[in-house]
Formats: structure tokens, sequence, C-alpha cells
């Protein structure tokens, strides 16, 4: 709350917003979804006043968890080709990535296979194209909590992975370049 009070004081628009959508997220944890969505559909209108399309994502990821949660599956679908949309217009990859991962599991769900296919095809080249695939076990990076490194030439790998393989002194393994790691390993 001390944020949001200071963002009040300093008419600070886009951090009041961004306030209200974390609010709305702490909400949204402790399964209070109607609290969540006042605060999410606040943050909107504040967001929207001031164009601050990161910040509609951030808001949209929100909700559509909430009507996943609440098995409103078509306010999601449409909470997810809005973000579809706006995280294309600002050229949000990673958000276009998530909006086709709950697309595919919305519409796997309500048995559209074709539909679920498109979006699983789209997930997995946008996963390709970000090179968000680990390198020596070739799993997706951030699939489950787990710590990662950084390679000085930007590739990524699970710890696990770099822990239990030989490519330290062999280089990179997508690369080829004989490079340290650049992180110690974080969490994602």
């Amino acid at each position: 709350m001390d944020a949001m009070k200071l963002a009040m004081e300093e008419r600070d628009y886009a951090m009041q917003a961004r306030c209200l959508a974390s609010l709305g997220d702490i909400h949204r944890s402790r399964k209070d979804v109607e609290k969540a969505h006042s605060k999410y559909e606040a943050s909107w209108s504040q967001a929207g006043e001031i164009g601050d399309h990161v910040c509609q994502l951030y808001i949209l990821m929100g909700l559509i968890k909430i009507f996943m949660s609440s098995r409103e599956f078509e306010k999601a679908n449409e909470a997810a080709a809005r973000g579809l949309e706006v995280g294309s217009g600002i050229g949000s990859k990673i958000h276009v990535l998530r909006c086709h991962w709950f697309l595919y599991q919305l519409y796997m769900n309500s048995e559209e296979r074709t539909l679920s296919q498109d979006h699983a095809k789209k997930f997995d080249g946008l996963l390709r194209e970000l090179q968000l695939y680990c390198g020596v076990c070739h799993d997706v990076i951030g699939k489950q909590k787990d710590n990662v490194y950084v390679m000085e030439c930007c590739h990524i790998y699970h710890s696990k992975c770099v822990e239990n393989s030989a490519f330290r002194s062999k280089g990179c393994p997508n690369c080829k370049i004989s490079s340290g790691l650049f992180s110690k390993p974080f969490s994602v």
C-alpha cells in the first residue's frame, strides 16, 4: 500500500495502474475473485487512459487466470484474444507466447482440436524463435520453477544441465563459442 500511496502523492498514473494490477494479483492468489476482478478493472481503466499497453497485458494475464480458474472459458478466450491483439501491436512476443499457450489450453478443453493445434504450433514457433529451450536437455525454459544460467553468448540453460554436463569445457552447445557463465543461477 505504501507504493500506491506514494504513486498517488506523486500523481504517477502508470505506477498507480501497476499497483492496482499487483493488488489484483494478490487477491487472485488469495482466491478472492471479486476483489481481484475489481482491482484489475480499475487498473485497466487507468492503464488505458495513459496508454500503458504493457500494464494492460499484465492485467489481461491475471484476468485470463481468473476466468480459467472459475471456468468462464468464453471470457478467458476473449481476454486471451485481446492479449494477442495488444501484444502483437506492441511487439511483445513473450506476451503473445503466453496468450497462445492459454488459447491452446482453452481450445483443448473445449474439444476444438484444430484451433488448439494452431495455437500449439504458434506457441512452439515462438519458443524456437525466442530460443526458450535449454540447449542441453531441449526442454522448455520456465516450464516449471527452476534455476537457470545465462552464458556470455546469451544462451540459457537449466542449472541442473550445466552442473551435469561437460559443455563448460567444450563451449556453448548452441553456438559452439567457448564462453563462460554470464550469471549466477537465478530462478524462473
